[in-house]
């Protein structure tokens, strides 16, 4: 299935009314509802507040009441059937490289993403955590085990000795050992999805692998078939490297470009492993493994993008102010 926006928002709408129905601005009116009561995270934040676990999240952006399962989420809309297989899962596959069944909170905060106005950091989301460690002493050195001691401070590696460590990273994948917590941590499993990322420099896309006749490209292509493991296509800038069009490529396994493209050049590759965990409905991981080690990419199960994991972040710094100003003047200058 193709289907490309027009340079008149009502064609493109015209297109979207004939083929769906209502079902589009059923949904936008729905997650427009959603955002607003998203947005009260923020609120809440600021006000130096923070959640011990996921219900309680989930009770403040008012998605509480709202199924685990996302396709039960959008049963309740009663969407059109097509909408739902063409449009909807294309979306998830192009931002989680993964299927529609996923949990709710994932599903919405990707509609949110495609509903309504969206930023990016020009630079890379790199920039974000690059500008924030600036002041911050950084010890090149693989993370192999944390030890608690008797003091309930934590050893990093058998050395660095710390009152609080925050673990930023997928547990499963780390290959962290801890010992003498005084809580028995639940490891999730590795079940993490892949994506291999391409950029590459080509003259242009063999349109027969996409569709037959002479129908137009267009500039992305989100692909939905279960056999493909390719899932994105979008074009970066045409005639910009050596005179050729320059792509971004997605995949959920290593692909043969020359399958898509012809005369092309690989400028860039990565294998991301994992790229996100399987956002499995009604998994939840615990945000605080033991007292003041806290699990920040614990949220990752809910949604896995930037701004839920700087909402994880606030959320511990939050715990962790309130934790040490509770104990004394000794802790007013955290």
């Amino acid at each position: 299935m193709l289907f490309q926006t027009s340079d008149s928002d009502v064609y493109t709408l015209a297109k979207m009314l004939y083929r769906y129905g209502l079902s589009p601005k059923t949904l936008k009116d729905d997650i427009s509802t959603k955002l607003q009561n998203f947005l009260k995270i923020y609120e809440y934040q600021a006000r130096g507040k923070f959640f011990t676990n996921y219900d309680q999240f989930l009770q403040i952006i008012g998605l509480d009441k709202t199924p685990y399962k996302f396709q039960d989420y959008l049963s309740e809309l009663n969407l059109n059937q097509e909408f739902k297989d063409e449009f909807i899962k294309a979306v998830i596959a192009g931002i989680y490289n993964q299927d529609s069944d996923i949990n709710s909170v994932a599903g919405i905060v990707s509609l949110i993403a495609v509903f309504s106005d969206s930023y990016k950091v020009g630079e890379g989301n790199r920039e974000v955590v690059r500008n924030n460690m600036k002041s911050v002493t950084q010890f090149q050195q693989k993370v192999q085990n944390i030890t608690k001691n008797e003091h309930g401070r934590y050893l990093v590696n058998g050395q660095d000795e710390y009152e609080v460590v925050v673990i930023a990273s997928l547990l499963s994948y780390s290959n962290i050992s801890f010992y003498g917590l005084d809580k028995q941590i639940e490891f999730e499993e590795k079940d993490g999805q892949d994506a291999y990322i391409y950029i590459i420099a080509a003259e242009g896309v063999i349109k027969s692998a996409f569709v037959k006749g002479e129908e137009i490209l267009p500039n992305a292509i989100l692909i939905i078939d279960n056999e493909s493991d390719l899932k994105e296509i979008g074009l970066i800038c045409e005639a910009c490297f050596e005179g050729k069009n320059v792509y971004k490529l997605q995949a959920q396994a290593k692909i043969d470009v020359g399958k898509y493209f012809y005369n092309y050049k690989i400028l860039h590759g990565k294998h991301w492993k994992p790229a996100y965990p399987r956002l499995i409905p009604g998994k939840s991981v615990q945000i605080e493994l033991d007292k003041n080690l806290y699990y920040l990419n614990s949220m990752e199960y809910v949604a896995s993008c930037m701004e839920m994991e700087i909402i994880s972040a606030k959320n511990i710094a939050n715990k962790i102010l309130h934790d040490f100003y509770t104990l004394g003047p000794q802790h007013d200058d955290l």
